[in-house]
């Protein structure tokens, strides 16, 4: 199966995704935005991964609109469409949600699953956040996540999946979103330093659970 993956910066890059890639003998079709804002036709993949970035689905770049006519295009295709932060914002938009401005949560926090998708009997998680702006569940989706600060955390929508928080992070990734975008850190209401979020430990269970929900929409 060819996955299209679509980067929007260098710091946030695949992370567990590869690994998962990898272990189902999938081809990766990676489009880098921050290098050349040319997006794929549905014909070029089979499933679509979008990752997250610093930027808001509300700005005005072209890109953005033109990435959400592909999804637009993947869903009428019925093709399995993944997001995350950013790509999860984007794809709720398409299904008609409104990106508003969330309590500012980035580190590490709990997330509860009340989803079946999932072959782990684990309902909570403790995950990386890294977002001050959310999306109001769409119209049929299922939410499937939810955090204290904020309830809507995960979707489901047929073949699609969006999440607002990070199951792909792993320790590079990690330490490349710190490098870059460190400063965002500043006034949330994790309350965790930069240095607590570089030693928090990586649960193997966000693997897990991160690969159980990419194979549930296959």
């Amino acid at each position: 199966m060819k996955v299209a993956v679509i980067q929007h910066v260098s710091f946030e890059g695949l992370g567990y995704l590869e690994e998962w890639l990898i272990n189902n003998n999938h081809e990766l079709l990676l489009i880098k935005i921050f290098e050349e804002p040319t997006l794929p036709n549905p014909s070029d993949f089979d499933y679509l991964i979008i990752l997250g970035g610093p930027m808001s689905v509300n700005d005005q770049e072209a890109w953005l609109s033109e990435e959400r006519q592909l999804i637009k295009r993947a869903l009428e295709l019925n093709l399995p469409i993944f997001g995350i932060c950013l790509g999860a914002q984007q794809l709720a938009k398409v299904l008609g949600a409104e990106i508003i401005p969330t309590p500012k949560e980035v580190g590490w926090g709990q997330i509860n699953i009340s989803a079946t998708l999932t072959l782990s009997t684990a309902k909570s998680y403790q995950v990386l956040h890294w977002h001050s702006e959310g999306f109001t569940l769409p119209e049929q989706a299922e939410l499937i996540a939810q955090s204290q600060s904020w309830r809507n955390q995960g979707f489901r929508y047929d073949r699609a999946i969006g999440l607002q928080f990070h199951l792909e992070t792993n320790a590079e990734t990690r330490q490349e979103l710190l490098k870059h975008d460190a400063q965002f850190i500043k006034d949330n209401v994790l309350n965790q330093t930069e240095e607590k979020i570089l030693k928090h430990s990586i649960e193997a269970a966000n693997k897990e659970l991160l690969f159980d929900l990419l194979n549930s929409i296959v």
